[in-house]
C-alpha cells in the first residue's frame, strides 16, 4: 500500500494514491504527527517541511517497516511507496557474504533509512551510527527511526563526511533526486545539470571523530561501514583511517561519472590499491571478486558502461588477514 497526505497544517485530509486501509493511515498518520510535535528533538520536529514542494509526503507501509518519504523524489522515495524497500538485497547478500550480523553499521550517507532502518530493524546490526549531511533527508531519518521504534538504537549525525573536521563544504541538491545531493567539486556542466543546482554549506567530520565521540571505536572489530556519498568516497575514506587500519569492512559505490567529476578516481584507485586486498562486486547476485590492483579496478570498470553517467556498481573492501 501507498499514500499520500496533504501539508501537516491539515493533517486529517488525506489523498489516497491506491487501495488503503484508512483507518490504518490516520492512526499511522497521528501517530507520527505526535511523535514530532512532542518530542524534545528539534530536527524531527521540524518534519513539518516548509520547503516546497517538500510540504507534501509519503507515507509507506508496503514491506515490513514503516517509511516517511518525499513527494518531490522520483527515486528513492518511489522506491519506498511502491516496494517498502530500496535495493536493501545488496545489503543482505553483503552481510551473508561477511557471516551475518554485525555489533556496529556506520551507515554514511544514510538519507531516509533505507539501509539504516531495516538493518536495525530486521537485527542485521546491533547498533548503527547514521551520517546524512543533509538536513531535509536527515529530518525524514528521524521521523523513520521514531516510526519503527528505533530511536535508542540507531545514533544520527547531521553532517557531511569528510577527510578532514570543521570543513564547510557547499552541498548541492537534486531536484528530482534526493538520493543525489552531493558535495560540489565542480562548476562545469554536467551530465544532469548539476551546475545549475541549488547549493548550501554543511560542515564536515571525520568518521573517525565520528566513532571516537559516541564512544563506538571498541565495536570495530566486528562492524560494516556503508558509504554511498556520489562520488565523494575518497573523502570519507581518508577521514576513517583508524577504521580502515583495524580492518573494517567497507562498502563504497564506485560510480565512474561521480568520481572523475570530482577529480577523484586516480586517488581512489590508489587508496583502495594501498590499503586493501579483495574488491567484491557487492551488487551481483554472483559477488565476483578482483584484487585490490590496478588491473582488478580496471576489470571491475569494465563491467560497467562507460557512456551511461548512471552506471555504477557496490564494492565491499576487504583485507586478507
Amino acid at each position: 500500500m501507498s499514500y499520500v497526505s496533504t501539508h501537516s497544517r491539515n493533517p486529517q485530509t488525506l489523498r489516497p494514491s491506491g487501495l488503503i486501509d484508512t483507518r490504518q493511515l490516520g492512526d499511522l498518520w497521528r501517530a507520527m504527527l505526535r511523535l514530532t510535535r512532542t518530542t524534545n528533538l528539534p530536527d524531527l520536529r521540524e518534519i513539518e517541511y516548509e520547503e516546497g514542494n517538500d510540504s507534501l509526503f509519503a507515507l509507506s507501509n508496503v514491506g515490513p517497516e514503516v517509511f516517511v518519504s518525499l513527494h518531490g523524489d522520483n527515486y528513492i522515495s518511489r522506491s519506498l511507496a511502491r516496494n517498502g524497500s530500496f535495493e536493501f538485497e545488496t545489503f543482505e547478500r553483503t552481510l551473508a557474504h561477511l557471516g551475518g550480523p554485525r555489533d556496529l553499521l556506520v551507515d554514511v550517507g544514510a538519507n531516509l533509512g533505507t539501509v539504516t532502518i531495516p538493518a536495525a530493524a530486521r537485527g542485521h546490526a546491533k547498533q548503527v551510527l547514521a551520517v546524512e549531511a543533509d538536513r531535509l533527508n536527515y529530518r525524514t531519518l528521524m521521523a523513520n527511526l521514531y516510526l519503527n521504534d528505533l530511536q535508542d538504537r540507531v545514533v544520527a549525525i547531521n553532517t557531511a563526511a569528510g577527510a578532514t573536521s570543521g570543513e564547510l563544504l557547499e552541498f548541492q541538491l537534486s531536484p528530482e533526486n534526493k538520493g543525489d545531493h552531493r558535495v560540489k567539486h565542480s562548476s562545469e556542466p554536467g551530465a544532469f545539470g548539476e551546475e545549475a543546482w541549488s547549493t548550501y554549506r554543511v560542515e564536515s567530520t571525520r568518521l573517525d571523530d565520528l566513532l571516537t565521540r559516541q564512544g563506538l571505536s571498541e565495536r570495530l572489530p566486528r562492524s560494516l561501514i556503508w558509504i554511498d556519498v556520489q562520488g565523494w568516497e575518497l573523502q570519507v575514506l581518508l577521514g576513517a583511517r583508524a577504521a580502515v587500519a583495524a580492518g573494517v569492512p567497507i562498502v563504497i559505490e564506485f560510480w565512474p561519472y561521480g568520481l572523475q567529476r570530482n577529480g577523484m578516481m586516480d586517488g581512489l584507485a590508489a587508496f583502495l590499491c594501498e590499503h586493501f586486498t579483495r574488491l567484491t562486486v557487492a551488487n551481483s547476485p554472483e559477488m565476483p571478486a578482483f584484487p585490490a590492483t590496478g588491473e582488478g579496478i580496471a576489470a571491475i570498470r569494465a563491467r560497467l558502461d562507460g557512456t551511461n553517467p548512471l552506471s555504477a556498481c557496490d564494492l565491499l573492501l576487504t583485507r586478507d588477514a
